[in-house]
């Protein structure tokens, strides 16, 4: 029943988005599904769910989404509201669950950090947040992808822990402000790895 529900969300999604946007829609919810069959017991139609559903606002004007925050309740920090192209992240939850019918809490949860990463994360969040970045439709757009690609594969952790560095970093060379939930992110999962490999 579920995979029917990835098939509408799938035609749904295609007449609601732009092309570039479904195209990387459609890239992270497989990318997604090959992610949950390697490390997770999940049932892999709502990983792809997950991963329709993670820019369900973006193509909203940022009117529209502020307007969601507020109909929802969602509280925009100053940093969101100096950053509004993270927006999006913040109102999907209520987006999926409002236009698309998505209750499911856990989906909700991944939608709400596919940007920035947090600290101890879900299988699922730790799949879209690695899913959004490596995605086929990425290529050539991210510097040194590939071997966060195959990462991805081998240690789930340790490629969360890379992207986040990575975004970090190209954060600093480009003068931006650093997002302070990244940097937690990439904070966690670097004491993570070193506490499990034993660096001291």
């Amino acid at each position: 029943m579920k995979f029917e529900l990835v098939g509408m969300l799938e035609g749904q999604l295609n007449a609601n988005l732009d092309e570039k946007r479904f195209l990387h829609t459609r890239g992270v919810a497989y990318t997604a599904a090959a992610l949950a069959m390697r490390w997770y017991k999940y049932e892999i139609d709502r990983v792809m769910i997950a991963g329709y559903m993670h820019d369900c606002a973006k193509c909203m004007s940022l009117p529209q989404q502020l307007r969601a925050a507020e109909d929802g309740m969602i509280y925009l920090s100053d940093y969101y509201l100096q950053h509004p192209k993270l927006i999006h992240a913040l109102v999907g939850p209520a987006v999926a669950q409002e236009e698309y019918g998505i209750f499911d809490r856990e989906i909700h949860d991944a939608i709400r950090t596919h940007t920035t990463g947090a600290p101890d994360m879900s299988v699922m969040q730790k799949i879209i947040y690695v899913a959004d970045f490596i995605e086929p439709n990425r290529e050539g757009i991210i510097m040194k992808i590939e071997n966060i690609r195959e990462t991805a594969f081998t240690d789930l952790d340790k490629a969360v822990y890379m992207i986040a560095d990575r975004t970090l970093e190209y954060l600093k060379k480009q003068g931006a402000d650093i997002d302070p939930l990244t940097e937690k992110t990439r904070d966690f999962y670097k004491k993570l790895i070193e506490e499990r490999e034993g660096v001291e």
